[in-house]
């Protein structure tokens, strides 16, 4: 008797990728290296230094009952506008500072201790995640060598992420909900917040690694392909920032290297979107809101820097 069994089309695909970078890896092992000694260097010494700090504070001040504090002072005020529960108002002020993947890790930490609704914390991954000034500012502005371009930038960002929790829909029964009270902080909290920011920081590096071989790889199929540069610094882009970024500005006029980087900013990029992925698959959540939400950020903040460029 014979059996058939078919292989699921994600499998392939899973196939597929590993085998043809594998065949990458060993083909240009040249570029390859040097993209993953780059990455390294790049953890090491901007990664590391400006996260890993924040990751420890975010730690500590979820669970300080950081997130109960803020609705309580501005839930009210955050859920109108924002229309999700109250304790989400903390996640979404630490994505705007502590950046990627500070919101989306809260977020899936509210959610996992109960504050909010599986709907709203699925809604507020696809605007809580998002770039602190540090790396918007200080990072792409510095790339595109104005750090006006980087504040406007990062100014696009949030006014897309406002819009986007103003646009997507809400389900039904999803109402803000009580205040919860504010627990006192647990013996041990600053050894938790430390041991427990150090698993986040390895999974983002990796991601960031395993990335950068996969972004000089495609970089070299794109150029040898004839793509011109607009596309192909949006495609880069779109699946590691940095990288994109930075051939955006070596090779665009200034205009449309901003209107690229605002992209790439608000999009963030395949390697944030997996960093964010690791958060989301342990608390159960989907990015059903997240992709397409990201889309829309990313258009708009493009467009928004296009225009305000010629005015800085």
């Amino acid at each position: 008797m014979k059996y058939k069994s078919a292989v699921p089309a994600e499998a392939v695909f899973y196939l597929c990728c590993s085998i043809s970078f594998g065949a990458c890896l060993l083909i240009r092992a040249d570029v390859c290296t040097d993209a993953v000694r780059g990455a390294v260097r790049l953890c090491l010494d901007t990664l590391i230094p400006a996260l890993f700090p924040f990751i420890v504070l975010n730690g500590i001040f979820l669970g300080a009952g950081g997130a109960e504090l803020a609705a309580r002072t501005l839930g009210r005020v955050f859920s109108r506008v924002f229309k999700v529960s109250p304790s989400l108002c903390a996640p979404f002020f630490i994505g705007l500072t502590a950046g990627f993947p500070s919101g989306a890790a809260a977020v899936a930490r509210v959610y996992s201790n109960g504050g909010c609704s599986k709907n709203d914390a699925e809604r507020a991954l696809a605007f809580s995640s998002n770039a602190g000034p540090a790396f918007a500012i200080g990072g792409i502005g510095a790339l595109l060598g104005d750090i006006r371009l980087g504040g406007v930038i990062y100014a696009a960002q949030t006014v897309s992420a406002v819009l986007l929790a103003r646009l997507l829909p809400r389900g039904k029964n999803e109402g803000a909900g009580d205040e919860a009270p504010v627990p006192a902080p647990a013996p041990g909290l600053l050894t938790r917040a430390v041991t427990g920011a150090v698993t986040p920081m390895l999974c983002v590096c990796a991601f960031v690694i395993v990335f950068a071989p996969v972004t000089a790889l495609l970089g070299r199929g794109l150029e040898l392909a004839g793509l011109p540069a607009l596309p192909r610094s949006a495609i880069l882009s779109a699946v590691e920032l940095t990288n994109g970024a930075s051939f955006a500005a070596s090779a665009l006029t200034r205009r449309a290297a901003a209107a690229v980087c605002a992209f790439g900013l608000s999009f963030s990029g395949l390697c944030v979107h997996a960093q964010t992925a690791s958060y989301t698959t342990d608390a159960g959540l989907s990015l059903k809101y997240f992709i397409p939400g990201r889309l829309f950020m990313g258009a708009l903040s493009a467009a928004m820097v296009w225009f305000a460029a010629g005015y800085c």
